[in-house]
């Protein structure tokens, strides 16, 4: 089931598309600060804070509906006042899915089994990526 707005004249669900980027963006910003937080000091206590927030968001997201989300509702604040850009619900479900598997594989890797190295900071710099490519391209 694709959970989304039924707008007239469109035949599928939809989101916001303001809304995903301000959450996007502020994930990117949360992660980027974590990411050279940890990797200048290698104080891995942000990392275990910030890390199954991104897992709870993106289950959330990819479970339930992105009304749920914890960064969405920020989202949507930030974009209250701005006129809606709908995109279509499937395409975000499925980026939220591969945040949800980048996430799910960093709380395996580097929260349960403890692995501290290239493999979690490679993993952060692709969840990196992929949200960075939704703020700033869409």
């Amino acid at each position: 089931m694709i959970y989304g707005q039924k707008v007239p004249n469109i035949p599928y669900p939809v989101v916001n598309e303001r809304e995903i980027r301000a959450a996007a963006g502020l994930m990117f910003l949360i992660g980027i600060i974590t990411f050279c937080t940890v990797f200048f000091t290698r104080d891995y206590f942000l990392m275990h804070v910030v890390v199954p927030i991104f897992w709870l968001d993106f289950f959330l997201k990819s479970v339930f509906a992105p009304r749920f989300s914890i960064f969405g509702f920020l989202g949507g604040l930030m974009v209250r006042n701005q006129t809606s850009e709908y995109v279509g619900a499937i395409q975000k479900r499925f980026a939220w899915s591969l945040g949800l598997i980048l996430a799910t594989t960093m709380v395996i890797v580097a929260i349960f089994l403890e692995i501290h190295g290239w493999a979690p900071f490679a993993i952060c710099a692709t969840c990196l990526s992929f949200m960075w490519m939704e703020t700033a391209l869409g």
